[in-house]
């Protein structure tokens, strides 16, 4: 499954970087994201790790992610294995100067690697679901970016 979005944001890439490169701060822009708990102190680098707790429906499900790719203020890719299920999910932010400020597309591809795994996955995001998701996180970005 994949899924893309993009949206316009009022502030010049390096202040965008700085909130998408914060990834204890995560739950505050990712939809149903309870806890992103980096595994180390510092700043994210390549291989850095993070325990990540979602919440939807009565359902909680944890996942392991790292960073695997990072091109500050450009580029930042992030892979989770849903813990329990043969699921990865990469998600990626690209971030480019535009009109004076910042535009940021962010793609999610889902990759579920049994039957059951993709139910589980479809219940989550299909039927629009993860595009609505993907895009109020967006959404939320943007507000917590240009508020600030």
């Amino acid at each position: 499954m994949h899924l893309e979005s993009e949206t316009w944001i009022d502030a010049p890439p390096e202040r965008v970087w700085a909130r998408v490169a914060d990834l204890a701060a995560s739950p505050g822009i990712v939809p149903f994201l309870e806890r992103a708990e980096p595994q180390a102190d510092g700043p994210v680098a390549v291989g850095a790790r993070s325990r990540l707790t979602f919440a939807r429906g009565g359902q909680t499900v944890e996942a392991d992610a790292v960073v695997t790719e990072l091109d500050p203020p450009r580029r930042l890719a992030v892979r989770a294995e849903v813990a329990g299920l043969p699921v990865h999910v990469d998600v990626a932010w690209a971030l480019a100067s535009e009109r004076g400020g910042t535009r940021v597309v962010q793609t999610v591809d889902v990759e579920a690697r049994s039957f059951l795994a993709r139910l589980a996955a479809g219940s989550l995001l299909g039927s629009g679901r993860g595009q609505h998701d993907l895009e109020a996180g967006l959404g939320r970005l943007k507000r917590a970016v240009e508020a600030a």
